[in-house]
């Protein structure tokens, strides 16, 4: 068993080091053939938010096959997406410390108005580069450890993060080249940490539920909708959106696999470390993949063969962009809680001011 472990860590590591490998996320991965159901079965459901056509649900669903492989039956974990346990997502925190859930992956910026030290990494405007946030998130780990365990009473397993380098503003209507274009523009934002930095640019923002977007931007309600190019495809905005302006540095969209724990204290040591090695080293597959050019402009490629057409943001913009977000930023830290500010202190280190 152990070897058959490392052997399925090697492997994923090996995906890492090619561009080929890295995109067979995109393609669904036959299941290993199913063994019979052993009697003492253990069932985890995770609550997942992302809908079940997203290559981050293939993968989430993939590795979930793999323990089940791995463990010889003995833990299944079935994966809902798009929140369908119908658990209330404004309390995922307190749903897998109650056991409503036995497992979930939790986007940590949904997990603010529970624990906002752990969205520290998803500050907007502040990093130098990609790989700088991602350090800023592998950091930030042992401190999440110990809040999930203490307040949450959880236990952490891994973290993945969005498989997206780069964020863009796309419109319905006309052509984005600059952020002077941005004036009066209607564009949806997922959160408030880019509602308020828009409106100082001069842009309309508001927040919209997802699956909203398409219709709002066909029927002229919104102009457009800042975004990465993969939700174009997988939300199917790339059939009413022409432009894009893009450039700027995701968020990390960092995902959190927790468990609860009298779910975790029930199984057996080694069915443990099968679950930690395998979403280990399904986080750092997504690390790789979040940090390379490639994988946003595999997105961009798919968009642009659909019609997108697309525009750079200018040395200047980013500059003028950095400095509206990260203004944004320093203003929520200064009313933010003791906990979060411990938080900053550790991953502060890799943004572009180090303050």
């Amino acid at each position: 068993m152990g070897k058959r472990v490392l052997s399925y860590v090697s492997i994923i590591f090996l995906l890492l080091g090619s561009i080929t490998g890295l995109m067979l996320a995109f393609t669904s991965i036959p299941s290993a053939a199913a063994a019979p159901t052993p009697a003492n079965q253990i069932v985890w459901r995770m609550d997942f938010y992302l809908p079940a056509q997203d290559p981050e649900t293939i993968m989430l669903k993939q590795a979930c096959d793999d323990i089940l492989e791995f463990t010889e039956g003995r833990l299944k974990i079935d994966v809902y997406p798009s929140f369908s346990l119908k658990l209330n997502p404004g309390t995922q925190l307190s749903n897998i410390r109650d056991g409503l859930c036995e497992a979930a992956c939790m986007t940590v910026q949904a997990l603010e108005g529970q624990e906002a030290s752990f969205a520290v990494t998803e500050a907007a405007g502040v990093w130098p580069g990609k790989e700088d946030q991602a350090k800023a998130v592998d950091a930030l780990i042992p401190f999440k450890k110990k809040v999930y365990s203490e307040v949450w009473k959880s236990h952490y397993v891994a973290t993945k993060m969005m498989t997206v380098q780069t964020n863009g503003i796309f419109s319905a209507k006309n052509p984005i080249k600059t952020i002077n274009d941005l004036k009066g523009f209607k564009m949806r934002v997922p959160s408030r940490r880019q509602q308020e930095p828009f409106k100082a640019i001069g842009a309309a923002p508001q927040t919209m539920p997802s699956g909203e977007v398409y219709m709002a931007l066909k029927t002229g309600v919104l102009d457009g909708a800042s975004s990465g190019s993969r939700i174009l495809i997988y939300q199917k905005w790339a059939e009413v959106v022409k432009y894009g302006l893009e450039g700027w540095v995701a968020e990390a969209n960092a995902q959190d696999v927790v468990v609860n724990q009298k779910a975790w204290d029930a199984i057996p040591s080694d069915v443990k470390e099968i679950v930690t090695m395998v979403f280990q080293a399904l986080g750092q597959k997504q690390r790789a993949m979040a940090v390379m050019p490639g994988t946003s402009n595999h997105w961009r490629r798919q968009c642009e063969g659909l019609g997108v057409q697309y525009f750079d943001l200018s040395p200047q913009d980013r500059t003028k962009f950095e400095e509206v977000f990260s203004k944004q930023w320093y203003s929520d830290l200064e009313k933010a809680n003791p906990r979060t500010k411990e938080a900053w202190d550790i991953v502060k280190q890799f943004t572009i001011l180090k303050k």
